[in-house]
């Protein structure tokens, strides 16, 4: 799961907020959702393939390659297959130590700990579920969410489905959704990418942290308050958290070893 405090204003209460979104679709919310980071922070976007920077480096290196070429083609070619033989080496390096967390003993220590009770009243908590053809999964799911240690009334948990998914937002209709538990549907349009489902859900955001779970994920009960309470005590350069996953067939065979090996086994205490 990841846990982002968002920058967002802070509303008590949750309950009763909306079933459906259909209603409070507009262009600004699509627009935000799909070109907001492009204008606020360009350089962090895909939306524009090569930044100012990258070109004036591409056609300097394209530049010195060609007078290189032309001047002493010998040196160039030496050069050439040295750049190719460099970059081969590092993937290979990379994959060696991915083979290496791959075939280990499993000899890793305990999870460290976090300070689980947050002094003082929680503050209210959104929760983003990006679902698409998950109606399979949908009960198991809001049983899981409905297990966590917080309080309802500063939770805004937001199942996001696609246009097109109908049969989701049935499974979770019927799977017993609570007051703080909101059905979002993202309005058809382009690109249909899971980030543009998250932004989407954003723009109904009202928490002072956002975290998001998938589909698969049966979460700790106590998550969401060792999350608070980690964000409490680090300092503010800390943003976001990446929580402990535990995988239940880690021992099975390779697969489930590799799975294991690439991802977090703690989430690290910033308490003394």
């Amino acid at each position: 799961m990841d846990v982002h405090q968002s920058a967002g204003g802070v509303g008590p209460e949750f309950a009763g907020l909306f079933d459906s979104s259909t209603e409070h679709a507009s262009p600004m919310r699509l627009d935000q959702a799909v070109n907001g980071l492009r204008r606020m922070q360009p350089e962090l976007s895909a939306g524009q393939t090569i930044i100012p920077a990258q070109r004036r480096a591409l056609t300097f290196f394209g530049v010195a390659g060609l007078t290189l070429w032309t001047a002493a083609p010998d040196a160039a070619e030496g050069l050439a297959f040295s750049l190719l033989a460099l970059a081969f080496a590092m993937v290979t390096l990379i994959r060696i130590a991915a083979l290496w967390q791959f075939v280990r003993p499993n000899s890793d220590s305990k999870p460290a700990g976090v300070i689980v009770d947050p002094g003082g009243p929680l503050p209210p908590y959104t929760l983003l579920v990006p679902l698409y053809r998950e109606s399979s999964v949908a009960a198991g799911l809001v049983k899981a969410l409905l297990a966590l240690d917080y309080p309802a009334n500063q939770l805004q948990i937001m199942f996001i489905t696609e246009a097109d998914d109908d049969d989701t937002r049935m499974a979770l209709i019927g799977a017993g959704l609570q007051k703080h538990m909101h059905v979002i549907t993202v309005p058809d349009g382009a690109p249909r990418t899971k980030p543009r489902a998250l932004n989407y859900g954003l723009t109904f955001a009202r928490g002072e942290f956002v975290g998001i779970y998938d589909a698969e994920d049966v979460p700790d009960p106590g998550q969401l308050r060792a999350a608070v309470a980690a964000f409490q005590c680090s300092g503010p350069e800390t943003a976001c958290l990446q929580a402990r996953l535990s995988i239940y067939n880690p021992g099975r065979n390779v697969v489930t070893r590799g799975i294991m090996a690439q991802t977090p086994q703690a989430m690290e205490s910033a308490c003394p």
